[in-house]
């Protein structure tokens, strides 16, 4: 399986949430992923590899290819500015995202 591949930046000091649906390659059929859990996902070093925030996984629409994947304002104020690796794979180890996405900052400063 190809891995996909996100394009949106984390915002440093705020929460990081996006509901993703899976499609099987280029078509409108969506991926079944019914008995694939637990995902994990992982945001690493671009350099060290190591991890440095695991982001919670929720089961949205398993018949439907949807999963939520969110990481909290706490564990994006802890990342650096620049780039980060993203990782999402299922039980059997099988990728679903492999990609390197952009701490930016956010503004306006939270309170």
């Amino acid at each position: 399986m190809t891995p996909g591949i996100l394009d949106v930046p984390i915002y440093k000091k705020a929460r990081f949430q996006h509901t993703l649906t899976f499609y099987q390659g280029e078509t409108d059929n969506v991926v079944d992923l019914t008995g694939l859990t637990p995902f994990v996902c992982v945001l690493s070093h671009i350099k060290t590899n190591a991890i440095l925030a695991t982001l919670t996984v929720t089961e949205t629409d398993l018949t439907g290819g949807q999963i939520t994947i969110t990481a909290t304002a706490a564990q994006t104020s802890e990342l650096t500015l620049g780039p980060v690796r993203i990782g999402l794979r299922d039980v059997n180890n099988d990728p679903y995202i492999a990609c390197t996405l952009q701490v930016v900052p956010f503004a306006p400063d939270p309170a």
